[in-house]
Parts: structure tokens; C-alpha cells; sequence
């Protein structure tokens, strides 16, 4: 009895650690995709949250499908009852989690579909992963377009090796009191890199914010990873993959005391442990009815200082006010697009400390 309970317990070990490895092992050989051209379909996906009523989501697709089509000759496609299928425990999000799935994963294996477009952000789209798991390394390569929650499939795919790109999320237009809501301002440079006008991505003006970063002279390489903080956070405490040398970029809206904690969680867990740089776009910790928008900024440039001087990694920030010189990510009205997956070089000159980011496209 006592053996036959030895290898019950070796078999559940075993398992666990099967299961464990469907999103641990990494094949960083990202899977491209192909350029889209004039005539090509993109598969719209509301993962997390959706619209408040049906005449709103009418709105925002009609507005879409019109001004896609007539400025970038491309078609729109989605699953109408799918954004029908809601989760009466959460009413926020689009549709049932299992409606989400089958969604994306229509969307990857519709021959017409030559990308995935996320409609909305939330903070909803982690509840995949335990669905994808099974099935997604199987998928045909496409690129995945979003970004703050949409984070947590990022993650999720580069993990697996596809190649995926932070973007505006396509309700860039709608209009917003607050910065949650990117604008038209990054969507042609979006479309640039995923219509293959753009192979190089070619982006400079970052600070160096430690000692570390200073002093770093020359090429610093790795895989380009990142984006939503707290997206990264749920991502380490669930799988905690052996990351690749890595490159990250980091952005958020959140608490002040918040982004705070994660970053220190972040530290002292195993998401940095390769990190060959990371830089810092839009940390947006303003309250919505802050209006001192300098003295949010004073705030996040401490918070990013204080986290880089206790790290022993080049950290940068691209928190600056040249408008020519740098670019933005992040929940703000510019949020310049970069591939994630992919191969990256930082390079920064001897004479000026200037620094360049080159990433690669499809």
C-alpha cells in the first residue's frame, strides 16, 4: 500500500509539473507573421470588458469598419453573438470567459483572419489562460494588437513564441475626460508596422534613471517583453517562466501605492531575474479628479527612481517633454506601437548618453 502511494504521489508531481510546462518552456524563435495588404480581414476580440448598451458597440464597430476600410483598405470581421454572451457575475466584461475563448480561437483559425484586434482593455482577459493552455501553441501565426489588460495574452503568446504587437486598442477614438483611452494620434504608426512598412522599429529619447544605466555605453540585446504592470504581476505569480535575457517595457494607471507594491513584488520575485534593461512609459497613477498633472508626474518619477536604485538592471524612462525626441506607451493620448516577442537592441552612444531602440517586425 505504502508503494502504490509512493507512485500516486510521483505520478501528481509529474503532472503538475506537465501542466506547468504547456506555458514555461519558451521557444523565443518567435513565430512571425505575414505583413497584411490592402483587402485583408482583422478579426476584432473583446476579451475583457465590453460596452455599456448595444447601440454603443453598434456605434464603435459601424465607425470602425468605415474608417478602416477607407484609410488602410482593410476589412473587419467579429462574432456578433459572441459580444451578446454576457457574464451576468460580471457586467462589465463582454462576454462569458468560454465565449471569449472560442472567440479568439475562431478568430486564430479563420483562414480569411490575417490578425486579432482587442476592442477593449479591462482586467479580465487572465481568466483564459487555463482554456488556452491546451490548444493555443497550436495555432497558426497571427499578430495579436492591444494593450493594458491585453497584457495578459501577450504574455501568454510570447511565452509560446509568437510574435504579438502593444497597440492602441481599436476604440482609440472615443473621447475621454481621463487618459484611459488612446486616440487617432498612434494608429497609423500601428498600421505601418503590421502592413510591413515599418520591419525596423526605431524609437530614442529615454533617461536613464540608476547608476547602472548611466554607465551602460554600447548595445544592450534581448527579447522585447512587457507592458500592463499589473498584468505582469498576475502573470509571474501564476506561471513564473524561466524569462528569456528580456528587454521590458513597462507601463500602468493605477494607485500610487499600488504600482508601489507591484513593483517591489516584481523585484523580489523571478520576472527580472534575466532582465537585460527595462524601460518605463506612461505610469498615469493620477486620480481622476487630480488636476495637478505636475505633481503626478513628480510622483511617478520618484516611484520609477526609487524601484531603479534598488535594482541592479539598467532601468530608463521615457517620461520626458521633448515631443520630437522620445515616444509614449501607455494609457495616454500617444501610445507609439512595438512589436513584443521579438529580438531588440538598446543602444546608447558614449558621447551623448543618447539611447535608441531598435526592435524588430515581422
Amino acid at each position: 500500500m505504502k508503494f502504490l502511494k509512493l507512485i500516486y504521489f510521483i505520478l501528481m508531481v509529474l503532472g503538475n509539473y506537465t501542466n506547468n510546462l504547456q506555458c514555461s518552456e519558451i521557444d523565443f524563435g518567435y513565430k512571425s507573421w505575414q505583413p497584411l495588404v490592402h483587402g485583408d480581414t482583422i478579426y476584432i476580440i473583446a476579451p475583457s470588458h465590453g460596452f455599456p448598451d448595444e447601440e454603443s458597440f453598434s456605434t464603435t464597430i459601424s465607425f470602425l469598419s468605415e474608417f478602416l476600410l477607407s484609410n488602410f483598405g482593410i476589412k473587419v470581421k467579429y462574432d456578433n453573438n459572441a459580444f451578446n454572451n454576457k457574464d451576468l457575475l460580471c457586467p462589465e466584461k463582454a462576454m462569458t470567459t468560454q465565449a471569449a475563448f472560442l472567440d479568439i480561437k475562431a478568430a486564430f483559425n479563420d483562414p480569411e483572419v490575417k490578425a486579432i484586434w482587442a476592442i477593449r482593455g479591462g482586467r479580465l482577459s487572465l481568466e483564459m489562460w487555463s482554456l488556452l493552455e491546451a490548444e493555443a501553441r497550436n495555432f497558426p501565426s497571427k499578430p495579436l494588437l492591444g494593450f493594458s489588460d491585453i497584457t495578459s495574452l501577450h504574455l501568454f503568446f510570447n511565452n509560446l513564441g509568437f510574435a504579438t504587437i502593444h497597440s492602441p486598442v481599436l476604440a482609440f477614438f472615443q473621447e475621454s475626460p481621463t487618459p484611459l483611452v488612446n486616440k487617432l494620434t498612434s494608429l497609423k504608426s500601428t498600421f505601418d508596422i503590421l502592413m510591413g512598412k515599418t520591419p525596423i522599429v526605431n524609437y530614442k529619447g529615454f533617461i536613464p534613471c540608476n547608476k547602472i544605466a548611466q554607465e551602460s555605453i554600447g548595445s544592450i540585446e534581448g527579447i522585447i517583453l512587457g507592458g500592463n504592470l499589473s498584468s505582469l504581476h498576475y502573470y509571474d505569480s501564476v506561471y513564473g517562466a524561466p524569462y528569456p535575457p528580456a528587454i521590458w517595457m513597462i507601463e500602468t494607471v493605477d494607485d500610487y501605492t499600488r504600482i508601489d507594491s507591484i513593483l517591489e513584488a516584481l523585484n523580489r520575485g523571478r520576472i527580472f531575474k534575466n532582465a537585460q534593461a527595462i524601460i518605463f512609459g506612461n505610469l498615469h497613477a493620477k486620480s481622476f479628479s487630480d488636476s495637478d498633472f505636475s505633481t503626478v508626474q513628480q510622483r511617478c518619477e520618484f516611484i520609477i527612481k526609487r524601484f531603479a536604485q534598488k535594482v541592479n538592471i539598467p532601468v530608463f524612462s521615457v517620461m520626458v517633454k521633448d515631443e520630437d525626441s522620445t515616444f509614449s506607451f501607455g494609457h495616454g493620448d500617444r501610445n507609439h506601437p512595438f512589436p513584443l516577442g521579438t529580438k531588440a537592441t538598446l543602444r546608447i552612444s558614449p558621447d551623448s548618453q543618447e539611447t535608441l531602440l531598435t526592435i524588430s517586425s515581422s
